[in-house]
């Protein structure tokens, strides 16, 4: 034990003006019956403990030499004076003995037990886990030779707290590779780097929303969101999907009064459809008569396997726009690194926010990625496991048409996941629970839509999966159904 760990174990100690030797022995031995000092942890030595106690030394000495004649420590020439195994009147105490703690008064508050029931389960790396990279897909040989180099360079050196908005350069290289890629209009002040899009979507109900603001999101829904909004106490209106998205008629038609609108206009989750231009423009008019804020959460936008991705929404109407995008697909979600992109109206606004919820984001991995864009290999990167997903994508479709046809398989040319529809008759949650014994590591699409009417069906991860691997899973799924 070093001598610093001693001193919470002597909060309760007070000097007293006749008989400190008295009050120092007591304090000491409640430490040691309760747990706090352990067998053969070492009491700092009486010099130390003189200076930390404002105390003489002859008074420690006292001490020391009174629990070493009750049988509580012992002390060896040369050696530190350490805690009995065996203690008087209590046996030997063993090693892990932790201090009891006092029975629980305090009543949990109501808010507390909603959010014990947010926790966001991850899934296990199993066939089907959906939002998981095939580990020989990312952070290649180009990733770890910058990974070294950054690491040992002075000039990234830990020195203090950098910016809770992000690294300057990896804001920079953003700017560009938004407007190439996804037609995103922003400079990078206007760019907030973020622990991945849950962050951001923390962030941004944050600050555009109050407790019983109304909030327009999809249905279904992804959960996180929808955890977020109702931590915000928002009123929520969920308008349904078809083939071509959220159906913004339906949206118009209902005379809501909203403050935002949350959708995954590129890669609707979790159905997978993108939103139709059409319906695009009719939500951009929508929300400028409302003078709502638009969030676009760009789903798997990056992961279209025909044609060109869908450009953002954003770059229709950078001031009304909040765009939301993140690196845990397509590298990994270990490097805990999204990003928001806000109009200039709110940059100071999420700036706020933003060092309320964490001072910097993942520094070392953004000075990494910051290079990693510079020299291309980002788009190197994506343009290789594009094809390879695409690939999976397919074969896992041929072998659910040919073992399985009775599933209905949703079209969708995008994303690390498909959607499966189940019969009415089949509990999808009580599937995916049978199914984890099995080895799969399947989702329910029932929870993820808000209120009565729900559908029933699978997400079925296949970027992180060997063909084979896939294989092996349809035939357990095929049993199990």
């Amino acid at each position: 034990m070093s001598k610093t760990t001693l001193i919470p174990a002597l909060a309760s100690f007070k000097k007293q003006p006749k008989n400190n030797v008295l009050a120092l022995s007591d304090c000491l031995r409640r430490a040691i019956t309760s747990g706090q000092l352990q067998p053969n942890d070492a009491l700092p030595s009486s010099r130390h403990l003189a200076s930390t106690l404002n105390l003489a030394r002859s008074t420690i000495v006292s001490v020391y030499e009174q629990l070493i004649a009750e049988g509580y420590v012992h002390a060896q020439a040369g050696s530190a004076t350490r805690v009995c195994a065996e203690l008087p009147l209590h046996g030997v105490l063993p090693l892990a003995t932790p201090a009891k703690q006092p029975p629980h008064t305090c009543a949990v508050p109501a808010h507390a037990q909603v959010l014990a029931q947010q926790h966001i389960m991850a899934l296990p790396h199993r066939p089907f886990a959906i939002a998981v990279p095939q580990d020989q897909l990312r952070l290649d040989a180009h990733w770890q030779r910058l990974s070294k180099r950054i690491a040992v360079s002075p000039l990234y050196a830990a020195t203090g707290y950098e910016s809770s908005q992000g690294q300057q350069r990896l804001r920079e290289q953003l700017v560009q590779y938004l407007r190439q890629a996804r037609g995103v209009v922003c400079d990078a002040e206007q760019i907030i780097i973020t622990e991945g899009a849950q962050q951001a979507l923390y962030l941004t109900s944050k600050v555009l929303l109050q407790a019983h603001d109304t909030a327009v999101i999809e249905n279904p829904v992804y959960p996180g969101l929808l955890a977020v909004l109702q931590d915000r106490q928002a009123h929520i209106h969920a308008v349904d999907v078809d083939e071509q998205g959220m159906m913004v008629p339906q949206l118009s038609a209902s005379g809501i009064q909203a403050q935002a609108v949350f959708v995954t206009p590129s890669h609707q989750y979790p159905l997978g459809m993108p939103l139709s231009m059409s319906r695009r423009w009719a939500l951009l008019e929508w929300a400028r008569q409302q003078q709502a804020w638009i969030v676009e959460d760009d789903y798997d936008s990056e992961l279209r396997y025909h044609g060109l991705p869908f450009p953002a929404l954003q770059g229709l109407n950078p001031q009304q726009v909040i765009y939301i995008g993140t690196f845990s697909k397509v590298l990994a979600p270990s490097l805990r690194l999204g990003y928001v992109v806000v109009p200039h109206a709110l940059i100071a606004a999420f700036r706020g926010a933003k060092s309320l919820i964490s001072r910097s984001t993942a520094d070392f991995y953004q000075h990494v990625l910051a290079e990693y864009m510079c020299h291309g290999h980002f788009d190197n990167h994506i343009r290789r496991i594009r094809k390879i997903y695409a690939q999976r994508q397919a074969h896992l479709r041929h072998v659910l048409h040919t073992e399985i046809p009775a599933l209905q398989v949703l079209p969708s040319d995008q994303g690390m996941h498909m959607v499966a529809l189940l019969p009415p008759s089949i509990n999808d949650v009580s599937l995916v629970e049978q199914a984890l014994p099995l080895g799969l590591a399947l989702r329910a699409l029932s929870p993820t839509y808000v209120g009565a009417a729900k559908q029933a069906g699978l997400l079925l991860g296949f970027g992180g999966y060997s063909t084979a691997q896939l294989d092996s899973a349809v035939a357990i799924l095929k049993q199990l159904l």
